[in-house]
């Protein structure tokens, strides 16, 4: 992924929005965004020519150089399946010294004057370079200071691990840091997080929707976006849906009940409900516990508390009495309860 977009930025796309932003920056971003003196401040760095690029990429070299057999030594520290990378435990021993030893030269390199001077100058003269990059992602869900910072971030980062000798401007290394900075504080800010490339890829949908709309006058078809982003149709789909709007359910609608929760059915239980369901059940528990076995049984069964609902008959069947005697039981059961009820509240309840 990262290849693949360094790839398509050295093709020319940075270097025309680098030439582009040469020019003044106050006229193709409104002072609203960004405070004035941040703008004359950027104005006045011109970009770095490629020349001078090398020289500082020469100087922030030997923090590179560290880092990396840094994380060479820590990759045979790794335990894997309960078996260390490096089997022999002198020489484990001999990489803690080593990391030990090149964790205080990094201290010494980040802390020296030439990287320092060299790291700064990077990022002072490609400020706007981030200011370009975040005007691509206005009206996403974040302040565009917001973005420019999250995008000072990742020049900063790109800075400490620009390496010349690959051949690319710091301009094309530098973007994509950026773009994935801006792009992960876009994604944290939003209800739903993704995945980096899944958002960017969303973002890369988008402006192909965008451009075909303004030249068609509709929408193109999914089979058209996945050939043009390299991807399947499936892909495509879900991607779309992960970037549908999340709208809340509380904010207002054109419909005469007002909000959107006024338009789709709650079949299930209310927390006051449950609430009142449960104080009910308990609270009648505690009034039949006042009556006799007998006359418990026939209340819950006649009136259903059970789970069914029974008539004196099928009751009389089941207790081997008659039907006049269960009624008789069931009267006297009811007259206790009206009595507990005038004295209580289980009234309300019950």
């Amino acid at each position: 992924m990262k290849r693949r977009a360094l790839g398509d930025l050295n093709g020319g796309g940075i270097g025309a929005a680098a030439k582009e932003s040469k020019g003044s920056i106050s006229s193709r971003f409104a002072a609203d965004y960004v405070s004035g003196s941040y703008l004359e401040g950027v104005k006045r760095k011109a970009l770095l020519s490629s020349e001078r690029e090398i020289e500082l990429g020469k100087l922030i070299e030997p923090i590179i150089i560290v880092r990396k057999n840094i994380g060479r030594l820590k990759e045979r520290l790794i335990k894997r399946n309960g078996v260390y990378t490096e089997p022999d435990a002198g020489r484990r021993a001999e990489i803690e010294v080593e990391l030990h030893l090149l964790a205080e030269k990094e201290s010494l390199i980040c802390k020296s004057p030439q990287f320092l001077e060299a790291r700064g100058e990077l990022i002072e003269h490609n400020l706007r370079w981030v200011i370009t990059i975040a005007t691509r992602y206005r009206d996403r869900g974040l302040l565009f200071n917001d973005m420019v910072q999250e995008g000072n971030m990742g020049l900063m980062r790109a800075a400490e691990k620009y390496e010349w000798d690959k051949g690319f401007r710091f301009s094309t290394y530098s973007a994509w840091w950026i773009r994935q900075a801006i792009t992960r504080a876009l994604n944290e800010a939003s209800v739903v997080r993704m995945p980096t490339y899944i958002y960017e890829l969303l973002h890369k949908v988008m402006a192909l929707q965008e451009v075909f709309v303004n030249e068609h006058g509709y929408k193109p078809s999914h089979q058209y976006l996945a050939e043009k982003c390299d991807e399947n149709i499936q892909t495509i789909e879900r991607v779309l849906t992960t970037g549908n709007a999340i709208i809340s359910l509380q904010s207002p609608s054109d419909d005469p009940d007002g909000s959107f929760e006024n338009l789709f059915a709650d079949g299930g239980e209310t927390p006051v409900d449950g609430a009142i369901r449960v104080f009910s059940r308990e609270a009648i528990d505690r009034t039949l516990s006042m009556l006799t076995p007998i006359q418990q049984e026939v209340i819950e069964r006649r009136y259903g508390l059970t789970g069914v609902q029974e008539t004196c008959r099928v009751i009389a069947s089941s207790k081997g009495l008659s039907w006049q005697r269960i009624c008789q039981i069931e009267k006297e059961g009811l007259a206790k309860l009206r009595l507990y009820c005038q004295k209580t509240h289980v009234g309300e309840y019950v």
